[in-house]
């Protein structure tokens, strides 16, 4: 999902704890004929209205490697680096889990419901919603829990019965196309829309908040809390930081990776809810 919605990051590269975005998509522009040539012709104001995304949450991982541990295993590898990344990918996986938990604050009418599955009207109902607001279907791309998946779109029979003398409405594959083992979650193309599973789909009140997104809907941004790396282009600010000190008192390394990260709603109405019950299996 991060790689899906606005990174704003490079806006607080240097600083700051709020990025501020114009929304340039809430103005309400008309044509005007001008009837008689040389008149002066009448402007509408433009309206920027001000979002923007806080930038202030502190995360980190930490974690103790032993002295008898490391001695063990670092002639095979650095143990350390490798708890490093993998607590990197931790505290990516918070950005995800905040970023699905943004769907409470889409103003587009949702679709499905807490005692069903997913159905194939429920999805077309939720492109539908989007397109009809001017949204691109080339824009979109479809979140929902692995288990929506696998329970539920995949028992739907006008998608694994797909003949190709109809409607190409389903991709060769489950949901399709080569780069199905290329892309990670990644599960195909409905209706020319990417499909993606995570389980970061939130899970309230017996029901999986599945989603329909457009880039713009949701944003995100991390500050990086020091350090840089050096590129071709200069110094490019490291997103996360990694400390490392031995403890004499506890015979062990003490790392630390932490960050600075914000999340937030930029266009409301650039996504759709796709409710379903979070026990249905559609046979």
């Amino acid at each position: 999902m991060t790689n899906f919605c606005l990174d704003l990051s490079q806006y607080v590269a240097e600083g700051g704890d709020v990025v501020h975005v114009p929304d340039l998509y809430t103005n309400t522009l008309t044509s005007s004929t001008q009837s008689t040539e040389g008149t002066e012709i009448t402007p509408v104001v433009a309206a920027l209205v001000d979002d923007s995304i806080t930038v202030t949450t502190h995360e980190y991982v930490a974690f103790m490697i032993g002295d008898n541990t490391m001695s063990q295993l670092a002639s095979i590898y650095n143990l350390n680096a490798e708890y490093a990344r993998e607590a990197q990918g931790v505290l990516m996986n918070v950005i995800e889990a905040a970023l699905a938990a943004q769907w409470s604050s889409l103003s587009t009418t949702s679709v499905g419901d807490t005692s069903n599955g997913l159905t194939d009207v429920n999805i077309r109902e939720a492109i539908s919603t989007l397109e009809s607001a001017n949204f691109r279907t080339s824009d979109m791309a479809i979140f929902v829990h692995p288990e929506v998946y696998w329970t539920q779109i995949l028992g739907i029979s006008k998608y694994y019965t797909f003949d190709t003398s109809t409607f190409d409405a389903i991709k060769d594959g489950l949901l399709g196309g080569s780069e199905g083992g290329m892309r990670h979650r990644f599960k195909g193309v409905l209706y020319d829309i990417p499909v993606f599973t995570t389980t970061n789909i939130v899970n309230s009140l017996q029901t999986y908040r599945n989603l329909l997104l457009t880039p713009r809907a949701f944003a995100w941004a991390v500050r990086p809390m020091g350090g840089s790396i050096e590129t071709e282009f200069g110094p490019t600010p490291l997103r996360f930081r990694v400390q490392t000190e031995y403890q004499l008192r506890n015979l062990a390394t003490l790392t630390v990776v932490d960050f600075s990260y914000g999340t937030g709603v930029l266009r409301a109405d650039g996504g759709v809810v796709l409710n379903s019950s979070n026990d249905f299996v559609t046979s």
